[in-house]
């Protein structure tokens, strides 16, 4: 280790009268016009490149609009999708907030209502609120009973 050379050395540096190192840096150690030259070039560099990408996209791109195929001949480009339109396609008219709330306003309707679900048969509809007291006060025995599987009839199979 003795044979290193030690940079911190500042035994055969020139002192001045006070005690201070009369070299304040060594001007043999950047050379301003190099960094000058490199900065220049660096940035022309950047420029250069720059262009060529972009030559390249524009190159790419319209040889690939050139390589689509035409539309067919009886292609309409303003019309909308068929019914029904996913939320968000075009022609859609409403957000799906504006959906989701108008459907829970049918459905609030619905369950609040009076109203014929099967008229042929006689099967009405009646608020959910009265439901749950009619069901409190009448009980559930035997409504919720799943009736028995009906047998399959031999014969000729279904197609």
């Amino acid at each position: 280790m003795s044979e290193m050379a030690n940079h911190n050395d500042t035994r055969n540096t020139p002192r001045r009268s006070d005690g201070t190192s009369a070299v304040a840096r060594e001007k043999s150690d950047v050379s301003v016009r190099g960094l000058v030259k490199f900065g220049v070039a660096l940035v022309a560099l950047g420029i250069a490149a720059n262009l060529l990408v972009w030559g390249m996209f524009t190159y790419f791109n319209t040889s690939a609009q050139k390589s689509q195929a035409p539309p067919p001949p009886m292609f309409n480009g303003n019309q909308l999708p068929p019914e029904p339109r996913l939320q968000g396609a075009p022609g859609h008219q409403t957000s799906a907030l504006e959906d989701l709330l108008e459907m829970r306003q049918r459905e609030d309707k619905t369950l609040g209502s009076f109203g014929w679900v099967d008229q042929q048969n006689g099967v009405v509809r009646i608020p959910i609120e009265d439901a749950k007291r009619l069901i409190v006060k009448r009980g559930t025995e035997g409504r919720f009973e799943e009736a028995p599987p009906t047998p399959i009839k031999p014969g000729k199979p279904s197609k």
